[in-house]
């Protein structure tokens, strides 16, 4: 079943231009905002505020954790400001829970048009790779934070061998370590592999994007902001791929490309040097925005 988010579930709590404000300043705002905040910044009454927030967190618009108030994915959605947003029932609900941590909001707009599925565990997560992703990969593009024995675990379950031709990774410094020293790197890249591995990194990035050509996956972090590896949404469409690949880009245009050679790759203790020297002279994306 499909809904139209704006005219059935929320209309009547946008109807109000009060709540309309709290929405934008807390969308454009890249912090929560205490109750006090919000109060200074509107220029409202503390009762007023509180009974139009109690409204808002009970939709699913906002949340807040003691006294901090804070949007979540579907309210990013909403205030895409389209009118027909033809999301499934069981994705609303997964917007309400997790975080869409993508300051643009032409992206969010171009999601209500991807129509992905929701993967709701890991087992589920298997099967769809297994059934879709073919044996060949012209390029795998991996994105966000990764869960190493996750992608190993999906590699040994989907029971299958990829042939990989080119990898593409965007993430944090720490991340990258962790994945040059995994125990079981071998499990995941062939030597071939690592040596076509093309690496940029940036200061953070906190959700997990995977795409195998024609299909793909997001992982979004949780209300806590903690990403959650059990629930995804699965991209199996032209038009999902097209969005996964704009989000790819965004990031890295916020990312700086590493450089190394076959001989650091394989020995560990040169590639903790050279890590450790790129960290402390070249100082990663510390100035980006």
């Amino acid at each position: 079943m499909k809904f139209n988010v704006i005219n059935s579930e929320i209309f009547k709590i946008l109807k109000s231009k009060i709540r309309i404000n709290i929405l934008e300043l807390l969308i454009n705002n890249s912090q929560p905002l205490k109750f006090n905040e919000l109060v200074k910044k509107l220029k409202i009454s503390s009762s007023t505020l509180e009974y139009h927030l109690k409204k808002m967190t009970e939709s699913g618009l906002l949340c807040h954790t003691e006294d901090q108030y804070f949007t979540n994915a579907y309210s990013n959605v909403i205030w895409s400001r389209v009118i027909e947003i033809p999301i499934s029932h069981d994705i609303l609900i997964y917007l309400k829970s997790h975080l869409l941590p993508i300051l643009n909001i032409d992206l969010i707009r171009e999601f209500n048009r991807t129509t992905p599925t929701l993967i709701p565990d890991l087992i589920s997560l298997f099967l769809s790779l297994q059934n879709s992703v073919p044996r060949q990969i012209l390029n795998l593009k991996l994105a966000g934070k990764l869960n190493l024995e996750l992608e190993e675990k999906m590699i040994q379950m989907t029971n299958k061998e990829y042939d990989i031709e080119s990898i593409e990774i965007i993430t944090d410094y720490q991340n990258f370590k962790n994945l040059i020293c995994y125990k079981n790197i071998g499990e995941l890249f062939t030597n071939k592999m690592l040596a076509n591995l093309k690496v940029s990194l940036i200061e953070n990035i906190n959700l997990y994007i995977a795409i195998f050509d024609e299909q793909g996956i997001l992982c979004l972090p949780k209300i806590d902001n903690v990403i959650d590896y059990q629930e995804c949404l699965f991209f199996n469409n032209s038009k999902g791929i097209e969005w996964l690949n704009h989000i790819f880009n965004y990031f890295k245009k916020f990312s700086k490309p590493i450089h190394y050679n076959e001989s650091i790759i394989k020995e560990k203790k040169l590639f903790l040097k050279y890590l450790k020297n790129l960290k402390n002279k070249e100082k990663i994306t510390s100035n980006l925005n």
